[in-house]
Order: C-alpha cells, then structure tokens, then sequence
C-alpha cells in the first residue's frame, strides 16, 4: 500500500490509491462521509486521470510513530492507546463495519495535541486482509519503543508478543489481551466508555495520560469545532498539550481560595481609609485603626505571595502536563486563510535525493503562517547516538532568535513539545513537533512531522512527512524562523 502526503491550503492529507471496487466498499465510505465518528480519520474521495484516490484530513495531527521518535512507552501511555483502539473498534461494531479494515499500523495512527486524542485509519482504500498487515509493524513497534524500566509495561507487551506469535491475532485480540494485562495491574477493572475515556473509580488518583472526561461524546462540539466548515482548521481549538508528567501532582493554578487572603486584606484597608476619611477620632481609635490597618496590610501582602506562588507552580505543572481531571481549556480562533500557488516539483541540486515526493510550493510567506497554540518551556533532552562526520550546527538568522541548534547527537526532533522533542523552540509560528534532522548512511536527512506552518529547504517547502537530504550551507526555515546549516565550529 502507497501511502503520500499532500498539503492543500490550511490541511494535510494523507492520500491512498484506492484498489478495491466501489461495489466492495460503497456502504463503508457512506457512512464515513455521512456519521461525524470520533475516533476515526475523515474520508474523501477525488479522482485523477481516472483512478481514484481517498483523502484522510490529518491536519494539526502526529502518527504514533512520530509522537513516540524521541521517547518511550510508559505503562500509562499503553493503557491510554489500547483504550482508544477499543473506542475505535466499538465505534466500527456499532456503524456495521468490518473492523479488519482498522489500520493501525504506527504511521497511521494519529494523535491530535489540541484534543488529546487518538485517531485511526479505517481503510477503504485496500482490501480487509491488506489492512490487517498493521498489526504485525505494530506489534514490532511498541516491542522496540517501550521503556524497558517500566516492568508493568513490558509485561503487558511480553503477554502481546506472546499471543501474537502465536497466529490468528487481530484487532480484537489485541485490545482483550491489553485489557485483561490492565485489569490484572489495576485488581478492578479499567475499561473505557463508548468514546475512549478511562473510566475513573472513587479515590482513584487522576493519570494525566489517560483520556480526559473532557473527550466525552463529540470533542468538537464542546469547542464550538465544526469539520464540516472549512474556514476554521483543528489547529485553531486547542488546549495545552499533555507533556511528561515531571513535576506530579494535580496543581494547575490558583483556585478560588487563592485569591480570598488578598481580597480580605484589600477590603480590610479599604475600610479603614474610609473610617479615616469620613470620621472624627480621639487619639485611642487612631491607634486601634492603625492596627487594623496593619493587620489588613500583612493579610494582603500574604495573600498576593501566596498568589504568585500558585500562579508559578501552576504554570510549570500545565507545561509538564499535570492537569486536573475534566478541564477544558479550549480556544476557538478563526484562523487567517492563506491561500497557495501550486507548482511542480523543483529539480534539486546535484547529489542530493529526495525520498518522497509530492507537489511543493515558494509562495508561503511569513504572514501567512498560523500561529500554533500555546508556548512550551523545557529543558533540551538529546536521544541517539549516531553523529555524522564531524559536528553540524543550525546558525539562526533572524535577529531577535540567538539560539543555535546543536546537531553534535542525532537523530534531533525539533518543535515546543517537552519531553516529545530533542530542542524545544518556544515560539508560535513552531508547531509541537515540527521537524527532525537525522543521520542516514552518513547523510543529513530533513523531515517535515506534518507541521502547521511548513519547513522550507532553501525557500522551497516540503511537503508533511517528506524526507529531503540537506548540506552544509542550505537555509532551513521552521515556519518564520531561518537557520543556516554550517560545520560547529
């Protein structure tokens, strides 16, 4: 199966060559097209020189593989995962469709940052038994990318090795080996509700990855998100993304009571100003108001500390992910439409290969760009050991951004994601993932993770997922921001 990535306006889509006959598949494409399903990918159909192919909207979107490039499962990201693959399942029973044509293999996976989401592929492209081959690069990808420290994770993908070997393993089998491995860690049951949420149990601690209650039902509709309105892109609802959960706890800021010590101490002074002012007293009253008023100032100044403590402490837990059960911090912003000229592809310099293809374009400009949600903090975590010849380094350009990219580890992911990328750039025009360097055969190899506001290789955007060869001296751009690629010196 072909898979490309072509990005039109504001969207990327992932583009199938469709093989099975539209007598095989008319009933699954109509009620993809007809039923708003929350767990799986939408579906389009467009013709070209008279073969057809089926569009899937991933726009704002990572596949498993690119969420996890740069870290490792962990026993909770596992049980959050199975419980949407059952959701997607469920949800494939209750429409009457063929749950062998659930995809899930790594790349077609998709997780959504602004909904905390997963999303999955229900092939309509191909036939059930092609889609079915997911299952074994999946099996193979969560062997190789779970944290070997993590003893309930590993166990669980020990108990799925196991029976997978053994032949005969579908989707099915998948999610009832995982559920029974959760049930077993957990001495209750964990299941999940119809749209994929954990269901929470009395005096359950919350698990920030776990599936908000906030997912509850149609996540769109509680934005005020609307798929079918073309003017408003997923980029534009959006809540702070869930990160590691470094700092624990369940503190994301100041509540109601934070604010009751600074209140009673500026309703304290304000009382006695006004005592002051518009009454007449003997020395005796002055000296009680002066202690009132004393006592008012150290209950403000207090209050305003504690304050600003919980607002800092709060701000660090929402950019390590440690989030209250059921908040929903959504904003709905109409997003500037850009629209593109498109072009051929461009014929690359000598010695240089591009890996997949697709059509490209020059006209992007800066005000054009989206800006991506939210900022993101960190500190630069580096995974790989592979350098290239001699060490390389991204020289920024522009001149309010100082900060160089050090290439000396690789492979490098780069976006605003901490604990999901190797240098983080906190600015908005920089999407959560938004690009990875890597060594290949002791070449630099550039890739676009399906980013909002595009890479550019000299001027020249590629298209989501594309893969280009880059040399010393070509110009990178990560949305507004340039870089040189130089020898560190």
């Amino acid at each position: 199966m072909e898979v490309k990535y072509y990005k039109e306006q504001q969207h990327n889509y992932m583009v199938i060559r469709q093989t099975e006959a539209d007598s095989d598949i008319g009933y699954h494409r109509s009620m993809l097209k007809s039923r708003n399903m929350d767990h799986l990918l939408r579906a389009g159909v467009r013709v070209v020189d008279g073969q057809k192919f089926n569009y899937y909207d991933i726009s704002s979107r990572l596949s498993l593989k690119q969420l996890y490039v740069s870290r490792e499962f962990l026993f909770s990201d596992l049980r959050e995962l199975f419980a949407a693959i059952k959701a997607a399942c469920e949800e494939i029973d209750r429409y009457l469709l063929d749950t062998r044509r659930l995809d899930i293999d790594p790349e077609l996976i998709f997780y959504s940052c602004s909904k905390e989401k997963y999303s999955f592929l229900y092939n309509v492209s191909v036939s059930p038994d092609e889609s079915g081959e997911g299952i074994g690069r999946f099996m193979d990808f969560i062997l190789e990318k779970t944290d070997p420290d993590d003893a309930e994770a590993t166990d669980l993908v020990y108990r799925l090795y196991e029976q997978y070997e053994r032949g005969g393993f579908d989707v099915w089998d998948l999610v009832s080996t995982g559920n029974a491995a959760f049930n077993d860690n957990t001495g209750k049951e964990n299941d999940v509700s119809a749209n994929g949420s954990h269901v929470r149990f009395p005096g359950e601690e919350y698990d920030p990855y776990a599936a908000s209650p906030a997912d509850s039902g149609n996540v769109s509709q509680s934005v005020g998100y609307n798929e079918d309105d073309p003017s408003i892109n997923e980029a534009d609802c959006y809540s702070s993304c869930r990160g590691d959960n470094a700092g624990g706890g369940n503190d994301p800021g100041p509540g109601v009571a934070d604010y009751i010590l600074p209140a009673a101490g500026v309703f304290g002074l304000a009382v006695c100003i006004g005592v002051y002012m518009f009454f007449k007293l003997d020395k005796d009253e002055r000296l009680i108001l002066l202690a009132a008023g004393a006592v008012s100032a150290l209950v403000l100044i207090a209050g305003a500390v504690r304050l600003v403590y919980r607002m800092i402490k709060g701000r660090k837990k929402r950019m390590t992910g440690s989030f209250e059960a059921g908040s929903n911090d959504y904003v709905l912003r109409t997003p500037d439409v850009h629209m593109q000229d498109f072009i051929p592809p461009v014929e690359h310099k000598p010695g240089k290969k591009m890996i997949t293809g697709g059509i490209s374009s020059d006209r992007d400009s800066a005000s054009g760009l989206q800006e991506e949600p939210e900022s993101y903090e960190g500190q630069t975590v580096f995974f790989g050991d592979a350098p290239v010849s001699g060490s390389y380094k991204l020289y920024a350009l522009d001149r309010k951004n100082k900060r160089h990219i050090e290439l000396d580890k690789l492979p490098c992911t780069i976006g605003k994601m901490p604990g999901y990328v190797d240098f983080i750039i906190d600015h908005p025009s920089v999407s959560r993932i938004h690009a990875k360097i890597e060594n290949e055969g002791g070449r630099l190899m550039l890739s676009d993770m399906n980013s909002t506001n595009g890479v550019y290789l000299n001027g020249i955007r590629l298209q989501p997922n594309e893969r280009r060869e880059i040399e010393e001296g070509d110009e990178i751009r990560f949305g507004s921001l340039n870089y040189c690629l130089r020898q560190a010196g």
